[in-house]
């Protein structure tokens, strides 16, 4: 969110959604993607910091 002054405000409420997809996007998954190593430890990091704004859910097959 932006000021009119174009500074960064910060959002004080927001959750952190971590939507489990049984590794997907790893190395080996059905949709497997070049990034998922690179982003999962900034991920690791924002879940670390605001453990109480971190939401998991875990995807089911079936």
């Amino acid at each position: 969110m932006r000021s009119s002054k174009s500074e960064v405000v910060e959002v004080e409420d927001a959750v952190h959604l971590c939507i489990d997809v049984q590794n997907i996007f790893a190395s080996g998954g059905l949709w497997q993607t070049s990034w998922m190593e690179r982003v999962l430890p900034m991920i690791v990091s924002i879940v670390s910091r605001y453990q109480a704004r971190a939401t998991f859910t875990r995807a089911s097959r079936g």
